[in-house]
C-alpha cells in the first residue's frame, strides 16, 4: 500500500497526489512537514518499505494509468506528470511496469 499512516507522510501524499508534477526535492518536500530528509527516508523506509523516490514514482505510476485509462496521450500525460521529456516518463513506465505506455493503453482497449 502506498497511502501511508503517519500524518507526515499523509500530508506529503495529499500533496504529491494533488501535484503530481511536483519534482521538488526530498530536502525541500521535507521542508513542507517540517522535518528533515534523514527522517523522511526513515519514515519511507520503516512504513512503506520503500525509498522517497521509489514511493514518489508509485504515486506517479498511479496518476500515468489513470491519465492513460482515459485516453491521454504519452505527451499529455508525461507533461502533466512533471517529466522533462516523454523518453523520461516511458523509460519510467517500462521500468515499473515492464510495457511501454502504448503497449499498456493497447492492452486497455
Amino acid at each position: 500500500d502506498i497511502k501511508p499512516k503517519d500524518p507526515r507522510l499523509q500530508k506529503i501524499f495529499q500533496l504529491l497526489c494533488a501535484n503530481p508534477d511536483n519534482n521538488q526535492t526530498a530536502d525541500a518536500i521535507a521542508e513542507t512537514v517540517y522535518i528533515t530528509t534523514r527522517t523522511l527516508t526513515r519514515l519511507c523506509q520503516k512504513e512503506l518499505g520503500l525509498n522517497f523516490e521509489k514511493w514518489r514514482a508509485q504515486i506517479k505510476l498511479l496518476h500515468a494509468i489513470t491519465y492513460l485509462s482515459i485516453g491521454k496521450t504519452t505527451t499529455q500525460t508525461s507533461q502533466a506528470l512533471g517529466y522533462s521529456n516523454d523518453s523520461a516518463f516511458i523509460a519510467m513506465f517500462k521500468r515499473m511496469t515492464g510495457k511501454t505506455p502504448s503497449g499498456f493503453t493497447a492492452l486497455e482497449s
